[in-house]
């Protein structure tokens, strides 16, 4: 059995949604799947749904509030007892470089990189093309395997390569199906959502890269054309207290939602009329491609990875220098045509783009790159899955 020990900043967003859906997707007879984190709020049912698929969960100290001795033997001791084969980290660049070395001190021979984003947070040092060349020479250097969420943010985090396996946040399928055998409008009733409303929704964590003052601009300009509209805001973060004052301030109270992180999300999408994500930059966004297989249109920035369209009609790229095209897409909802369900489960099935997929793209990459290691090194490792022959061969029947 293969083991894996992911490394993600914390619980929230697509990071934690794609490995999560890795987990719950694959086949436990042949790898298992553990998370380390620095956060976990609000993660209770995250950190159960992984728990009863037989995975750990790791709570690391931050090295600024701990230390950095504390938080490297941690890390450290988490490896080496868990005897990973692998381990994958959700960070880039130097950050990476960290947790490489305490891999390979570990004795851990492959070490994975995961590009997901496509920019930095706003500031001169991030953004500047020395610092940016440095990271992405880091990130080619140290990972073994190179993984992207897509295009776009392969060639931000790596730069100029080919050599990466795209492995797309898949989506489950049979939870998407569940959802829409409910009753729509039961799902629109408990949000207090009256007959008429527009229903615009959108999901991210409140930091500056998801541009939610330009959501509440837009929800300011819909009252002042006297649209009737809800809009619904799932998600947490720093810039939380912020976005509910400018709600305040803007007298917007009764017609937008606060949600707060939830687990609901596709009957959040089913609900609603609309998905917004006016973001300055995404990698391969999980909302777009979960509203697109709920369904339901979605309004992104013409920032946003073209990517992300399935060519179902369900997509339209805007520009975020004015609100009036946002607001004229809105009140105008019926020039999405979307193609049906059969069309919609066809496309993400040939394009990889279900949890299965996912899983089984992950899964063979894994095991060609370790035998690989194998091959190069011998069998020096006894924690190695080509160790564990039975193991192996067993593995090749069920996940093939």
């Amino acid at each position: 059995m293969i083991k894996v020990l992911h490394i993600i900043q914390g619980y929230g967003g697509g990071v934690s949604s794609l490995v999560r859906n890795l987990i719950v997707a694959s086949d436990k007879s042949c790898i298992c799947q553990d998370v380390m984190s620095f956060i976990y709020e609000n993660g209770e049912e995250f950190i159960k749904c992984l728990n009863q698929c037989g995975s750990k969960t790791f709570l690391m100290p931050r090295p600024r509030k701990s230390g950095y001795k504390n938080f490297k033997d941690y890390v450290l001791k988490v490896m080496k007892d868990g005897g990973y084969d692998a381990v994958h980290c959700h960070s880039d660049g130097w950050r990476a470089v960290i947790f490489k070395k305490l891999a390979k001190k570990a004795g851990i021979k492959l070490f994975c990189i995961h590009a997901h984003r496509t920019s930095n947070n706003p500031g001169f040092i991030q953004n500047n093309s020395i610092y940016l060349k440095f990271n992405r020479f880091l990130s080619r250097k140290n990972a073994d395997i190179k993984f992207a969420c897509g295009t776009e943010a392969a060639r931000f985090i790596y730069g100029d390569c080919d050599d990466y396996v795209t492995i797309p946040n898949g989506i489950d399928l049979n939870k998407c199906n569940r959802v829409l055998s409910k009753n729509r409008a039961e799902l629109r009733n408990n949000l207090n959502v009256r007959e008429n409303d527009i229903v615009v929704f959108h999901a991210g964590r409140f930091v500056v890269q998801k541009n939610h003052g330009f959501i509440i601009d837009i929800a300011d300009k819909l009252r002042e054309n006297n649209v009737n509209f809800k809009l619904l805001l799932a998600g947490s973060g720093d810039l939380e207290p912020h976005v509910k004052a400018l709600i305040e301030e803007k007298r917007l109270e009764d017609n937008v939602m606060l949600l707060g992180r939830r687990n609901d999300i596709y009957e959040l999408m089913y609900a609603s009329d609309c998905v917004i994500l006016p973001s300055t930059s995404e990698g391969l966004p999980t909302v777009v491609m979960e509203s697109q297989v709920m369904g339901t249109p979605c309004l992104v920035s013409d920032n946003v990875t073209a990517e992300c369209d399935m060519k179902l009609g369900l997509v339209k790229f805007l520009s975020i220098n004015s609100v009036g095209p946002w607001i004229e897409s809105l009140t105008n909802l019926n020039e999405f045509r979307a193609s049906s369900r059969e069309v919609i489960v066809d496309t993400f099935n040939k394009n990889a783009f279900t949890s299965a997929g996912s899983f089984q793209r992950y899964l063979s990459t894994l095991q060609l790159k370790l035998g690989e290691l194998f091959l190069i090194s011998g069998a020096s490792n006894e924690n190695s899955i080509y160790n564990r022959q039975l193991s192996r061969r067993r593995c090749r029947k069920s996940c093939f």
